[in-house]
């Protein structure tokens, strides 16, 4: 029986679905094979990780630090 998008979506979005058991993880990848909303939607999940671990690291970071391109940090 394969899951709902909301179920999907909220595995995705909690970080549930990494250490859910086999059979949910199975469920999970076949409701991604035919769903192209819930796809889009992990992918999207993804980017925003992504742009939330860079932007925490760059506040995390000395202002005197450089930026990833070389940059120095915003005058103090």
């Amino acid at each position: 029986m394969m899951i709902s998008c909301r179920r999907f979506t909220d595995l995705v979005a909690s970080g549930e679905l990494q250490e859910a058991g086999w059979l949910t993880r199975l469920q999970a990848g076949q409701h991604r094979w035919v769903c192209t909303r819930c796809r889009a939607f992990e992918r999207n999940d993804r980017a925003l990780d992504d742009i939330l671990s860079a932007h925490r690291d760059r506040l995390q970071r000395p202002d005197d630090a450089p930026d990833q391109d070389g940059s120095a940090g915003p005058p103090g």
